[in-house]
């Protein structure tokens, strides 16, 4: 939240966050909120998250809420639970009282039940019950509606793994009922390689322009509400002749302002010049940007220098998830690119499309072609595909700068980082406990958000068809930086215990949780002794 004082200066108050993270996807309760009241017979609604669960209420008459939203919303934006209310509590200001929501009692609903029909079903149904704490469960039930989350995820596939089944976390994720974990298990296939032969296609009509770029500081966005994407905006906002274009997925133009505001806001990033900006909603997987046609040609006629900081970023799915938007995406920003005039793009990749089954270290000149990546490894695939793709476009002469990152953290002035990032939850976790273990080998490079920004402002204007690595050559051990925290070093026992004391006595588990899951159960002698055998290979390397 923010507000104006006398001087006309914008001043952060405070966080208004409905926002979320959710296997993986960052959802807008609010987007699901204007879905929700679209819908045939609701007069209100009101979509809160508790339990790892989205829960929607509605009043009015309503049919079949669910799907008629999922015409409208993809799956992972669909509450698990949606309560029909005689009417809404309310604020004394006559607002939906979300906290009296939160209050309420949540009440698990099972689909008609359906008995498992051979044997793996039936262990499945056995192993659901155990991590779920339910009587029964058919195999038309979900896993998230039954109040499965991320962490019980991860006690479903060690489970699983001990009764001879081969899942993995982010096949409960697209397959989350024993009837889909089945036919995925009986379908599935080795996981393939991501060839570039194959999926870096760019159709031969697609070329830049003969005549010269002419920058016009006038720019397209895209990702500014992002963590990256939010600090270049700021960063482009101090050229006071910059105007920006942002390309957001949203339902208007105002959504649109809001969403980046509020990400603004977070980072303590507004200031009077945000009004220059200008919002146009799109969605990179669509042709044209899924841009209105009149816009598009209207853009493709002023707009001269693109950023392109927007991905869908998600682990725990495959390439083939990710294409669209990875991918497709940068097929649009090339046409977009070669439309009415020429345009510049810079272009932020990671430093994950580099494959340690390759080489040992990477830099700018290393060939990508030859890169080794899965299906399983979607993010990383996706983004080597798309630098593969924009390896032809340079050669057929567009203009590209590559940015590859590394890990990325909070600025060198707040400290603020991207709270669904792991080495967030990482640090989170253990300050929380007030202690870690050693892990000797845990090395990391870590970058300030800010300094990338700035980099990438400063060569943006200085160099063309050109890469860089922007990420800080110095490894750090992790337990230093525990150890600067004030952060208590303990043995691995100890730190077990402790993680176990916090789960038993708050509701949402520790992110570090997931990490050390199948070491919970570990006895004294059993830490001790998993200790001595990671020394020994230490002392092996």
């Amino acid at each position: 939240m923010v507000k104006y004082n006398e001087q006309g200066e914008i001043l952060y108050i405070g966080r208004i966050d409905n926002q979320i993270k959710l296997r993986g996807y960052r959802i807008e309760l609010d987007e699901i909120e204007e879905q929700l009241s679209k819908l045939d017979g609701v007069k209100e609604s009101a979509v809160i998250f508790k339990k790892d669960m989205i829960i929607a209420y509605i009043t009015g008459e309503c049919n079949n809420p669910k799907e008629q939203l999922a015409k409208r919303l993809p799956e992972y934006m669909i509450p698990s639970i949606i309560e029909r209310l005689e009417y809404m509590p309310l604020t004394q200001n006559g607002k939906i009282d979300k906290k009296a929501l939160s209050n309420r009692k949540v009440v698990l609903k099972q689909s008609q039940f359906v008995a498992p029909r051979d044997s793996v079903e039936e262990r499945l149904a056995e192993i659901f019950k155990e991590v779920l704490k339910v009587e029964k469960v058919g195999i038309k039930d979900s896993f998230f509606e039954l109040g499965g989350n991320s962490i019980l995820s991860i006690q479903l596939v060690n489970l699983a793994k001990r009764a001879n089944i081969s899942i993995e976390v982010k096949d409960i994720f697209v397959a989350d009922t024993i009837e889909k974990l089945s036919a995925l298990l009986e379908n599935r296939v080795e996981d393939r390689r991501v060839l570039p032969q194959e999926e870096a296609i760019l159709e031969e009509q697609i070329k830049p322009l003969c005549s010269p770029i002419l920058l016009n500081n006038t720019i397209l966005l895209t990702g500014a509400t992002g963590f990256l994407g939010s600090y270049i905006l700021s960063e482009l906002l101090k050229e006071p002749n910059n105007t920006i274009y942002c390309l957001i997925r949203a339902s208007s133009p105002t959504e649109a302002k809001e969403r980046v505001q509020k990400v603004m806001s977070e980072y303590n990033l507004l200031s009077n010049s945000f009004d220059r900006v200008k919002f146009v909603v799109g969605d990179l997987a669509k042709p044209q940007l899924g841009i209105d046609k009149e816009i598009y040609e209207k853009l493709s006629n002023e707009i001269t220098h693109i950023y392109h900081s927007a991905s869908y970023m998600n682990s725990m799915v495959s390439y083939e998830i990710l294409r669209d938007v990875n991918v497709g995406g940068i097929k649009e920003i090339l046409k977009f690119a070669s439309h009415h005039q020429p345009k510049k793009i810079e272009y932020i990749s990671t430093a994950d499309i580099f494959s340690h089954k390759t080489q040992p270290i990477a830099d700018e000149n290393t060939p990508i072609a030859t890169q080794i990546h899965y299906s399983s490894n979607g993010y990383a695939s996706s983004k080597f595909i798309a630098e593969n793709v924009l390896s032809i476009a340079k050669e057929r002469g567009f203009d590209v700068n590559i940015y590859r990152v590394g890990l990325i953290t909070g600025d060198t002035t707040y400290g603020k980082n991207e709270k669904s990032q792991w080495f967030y939850n990482l640090i989170d976790s253990i300050t929380k406990i007030g202690c870690m273990v050693d892990i000797a080998d845990f090395e990391i490079s870590i970058t300030p958000v800010d300094y990338i920004a700035k980099s990438i402002l400063s060569l943006s204007t200085k160099y063309s068809n050109d890469i860089f690595h922007l990420s800080s050559p110095l490894m750090v051990k992790f337990i230093d930086l525990v150890r600067y925290q004030n952060i208590e070093v303990v043995d691995l026992y100890t730190f077990i215990e402790r993680v176990k004391q916090y789960n038993a006595t708050h509701q949402e588990e520790l992110y570090i949780t997931q990490f050390i899951n199948e070491m919970l159960e570990f006895t004294q002698e059993e830490a001790i002794a998993f200790e001595k055998e990671q020394l020994k290979m230490r002392e092996k390397k």
